[in-house]
């Protein structure tokens, strides 16, 4: 816990495990976290191996403390909190039997249901109907560098895209752990945002229909993260291989600015200083 104003961290609240994300309901009363796999087992020492299961860890912001982990397989990469704050989208990537997304009820902090994916999402965004209700899911398939569109209501896959291909030249080495990662839908709801790791590129895609609308070319590399401002102007991708971070006017779709960071970014949020 860090004080917006001070930047000093007043409390540490320990985890059920390491943990690889937050995100946090509207009401701002609960904290989720992503438990990824603790490489901790030494059951066959020298070898050290990854623990069997991952989770979410439920964390009270009024007490500052970890009431709950929700155990499950696999080791948890990504998670969203719907718009409505009812539900967590987990992303089961890590570990063995581990392609699955699972939804948790934030009201019981049960799980309310999962789904096997192949591959299991990783990052995820996720857009809401008129109502406020959570409408898709858009899970970023980084092995294949494109991404799969959930319906909520129905639970199924109803579409599969996949970024546009470039040429040898211009593609970049990235390594693991995926070619795209970084998927936001943008504050109006109108326009999906995917970040390309292997192409160094951010992509743009009409919402609901998935019309593609166009692409920034980033001067940086290897794309690993997506931040977009509250007022859906602007967009920040991490590029972790240049040590950089591309600012993108979201209206052109071109890369107005370079901001060199410290060694290899990868996260990055919006946050609004008091």
């Amino acid at each position: 816990v860090i004080d917006g104003k001070t930047l000093k961290v007043t409390k540490k609240i320990p985890l059920s495990g390491n943990p690889n994300l937050i995100d946090i309901t509207p009401d701002g009363k609960s904290i989720y976290a992503a438990i990824a796999l603790s490489y901790n087992d030494l059951s066959e020492f020298p070898k050290i191996k990854a623990n069997a299961t991952g989770g979410v860890d439920v964390i009270d912001t009024v007490s500052l403390t970890k009431v709950k982990t929700i155990p499950m397989k696999g080791g948890v990469h990504d998670l969203n909190v719907t718009p409505d704050g009812k539900f967590v989208i987990v992303g089961n990537a890590r570990g063995g039997r581990a392609n699955v997304m699972t939804v948790v009820d934030t009201k019981t902090n049960e799980i309310a249901w999962t789904m096997p994916m192949d591959p299991a999402p990783s990052p995820m965004a996720v857009s809401k109907n008129p109502d406020g209700s959570t409408k898709s899911i858009f899970a970023q398939n980084g092995r294949d560098n494109g991404f799969q569109v959930v319906d909520f209501a129905t639970r199924k896959v109803t579409n599969t895209v996949k970024l546009p291909d470039i040429t040898s030249q211009e593609q970049n080495p990235f390594g693991p752990p995926a070619a795209s990662h970084g998927i936001m839908v943008t504050p109006d709801q109108k326009t999906l945002l995917v970040a390309s790791r292997f192409n160094s590129a951010l992509y743009a895609y009409s919402l609901p229909d998935l019309k593609f609308l166009g692409v920034a070319t980033l001067g940086g590399k290897g794309a690993g993260w997506l931040s977009i401002t509250p007022d859906g102007k602007t967009a920040y991708v991490a590029n972790e291989h240049t040590n950089d971070t591309s600012v993108v006017d979201i209206r052109s779709m071109k890369e107005t600015a370079r901001v060199p960071v410290g060694f290899a970014p990868e996260r990055n949020i919006i946050w609004m200083a008091p």
